[in-house]
């Protein structure tokens, strides 16, 4: 299966999980791949992340990274190549499976620059983009993110992950996040994927199937209930 249409979830501190791993946590939920946080803030990754890639793999979980995309309007091309250089710290094409991007408020010069630079750099590298809810393309340059998929039909490589959460937190129904014409409504639905919090009732997080989408992204691993 590809990797970005399966359960996965973001791990932002492995110091928030018992031994420093998230795969106790996750195990309830069947996670099939973990994104980690390549943004150099997580201390036990990035001491430790030669030993989680390879217990992922053990485990049949696809090692994956995240980054925040600056919020500013220069040095898209430049965050592009950093971000390709990161994939080889972490383990390069062998390893890394998947990234994500959190493209949250980017200015659209930063996006003119970087996911077309990301595109050259990284063109069969599964990516995901993290977007924010109800966000038109006066924001996002989604025809950008997606713009690598049309170029090689049958080899979808990227995908657009919605959240479905606002400010604290508060939950918005997945469907009428994705069909909103005001945000990612008019995307094909082998582009999407929703971003749910793992800590809502049971039901919010059901709620998520009714897209009719393959894939989801639990948000945060730390905040994962039982």
């Amino acid at each position: 299966m590809n990797v970005l249409d399966t359960l996965a979830a973001e791990v932002v501190s492995c110091a928030n999980h018992a031994e420093n791993r998230p795969y106790k946590t996750v195990a309830p939920w069947q996670v099939q791949a973990l994104y980690f946080n390549g943004n150099g803030d997580d201390p036990v990754f990035e001491a430790e992340h030669e030993a989680i890639a390879g217990e992922c793999e053990y485990r049949g979980i696809a090692f994956c990274i995240w980054l925040n995309v600056p919020r500013t309007a220069d040095g898209g091309r430049a965050f592009a190549e950093s971000s390709s250089r990161k994939v080889e710290h972490y383990g390069g094409a062998a390893r890394v499976q998947a990234v994500m991007f959190d493209n949250e408020k980017v200015p659209l010069a930063f996006q003119d620059e970087f996911m077309p630079r990301w595109d050259e750099l990284r063109p069969f590298r599964p990516t995901l983009y993290s977007v924010e809810p109800i966000q038109d393309e006066s924001i996002n340059r989604y025809a950008l993110m997606l713009r690598r998929n049309t170029r090689a039909p049958g080899q979808r490589v990227r995908k657009v992950t919605f959240q479905c959460y606002g400010g604290g937190m508060q939950p918005y129904p997945p469907l009428g996040v994705r069909t909103s014409k005001y945000g990612v409504g008019h995307l094909g639905g082998l582009d999407l994927c929703p971003t749910i919090d793992p800590a809502q009732p049971r039901a919010y997080v059901g709620s998520a199937a009714a897209c009719g989408l393959m894939g989801l992204m639990l948000f945060e691993t730390g905040r994962m209930v039982g």
